[in-house]
């Protein structure tokens, strides 16, 4: 699946059906962000830096792997951020039932559970969920084009 290609809406249900584990990912590469330890039997490739692997001292190729986990931690925050901010920014506007994705994705709960816990039927549930993230998606990739403009017209 290419990210690049999918929509805004796509990209949201995505990373909200995935934040449990990108969250528990994002907390493990942090702790050992300098745990780092090459075996002999372990296989380096894909490096960051564009020389071949074979060259680097294992020095280097610690540096390498801590540098790429950087990259990945970078990555995560930011997918992380767009899931919190939009739930906040959900919550800010008062959007009716904005808690139903942090129960269904965030908290695992399932659907007639949220329709039992908000007093409304789990269609409703169902068809929120959708809206909500329609709404985050239209929120971050409208601000991303609102920024993209700034920079055009400066």
């Amino acid at each position: 699946m290419e990210f690049e290609k999918l929509s805004g809406y796509e990209k949201i249900k995505l990373i909200l059906e995935n934040y449990t584990d990108l969250k528990d990912r994002l907390e493990y590469l942090k702790a050992n962000i300098d745990n780092i330890s090459l075996k002999h039997s372990y296989k380096y490739d894909k490096p960051v830096k564009s020389f071949y692997s074979d060259y680097l001292s294992e020095i280097e190729k610690i540096e390498d792997i801590k540098e790429k986990r950087l990259q990945i931690i970078g990555l995560l925050e930011y997918f992380l951020y767009l899931v919190n901010s939009g739930i906040r920014y959900l919550k800010d506007c008062q959007f009716k039932y904005y808690e139903i994705l942090e129960f269904y994705y965030i908290k695992k709960m399932k659907l007639k559970e949220i329709a039992r816990k908000l007093g409304i039927n789990p269609v409703t549930v169902s068809k929120n969920k959708d809206k909500l993230i329609k709404e985050i998606a239209s929120f971050h990739f409208n601000d991303l084009l609102e920024q993209f403009r700034d920079i055009l017209e400066r």
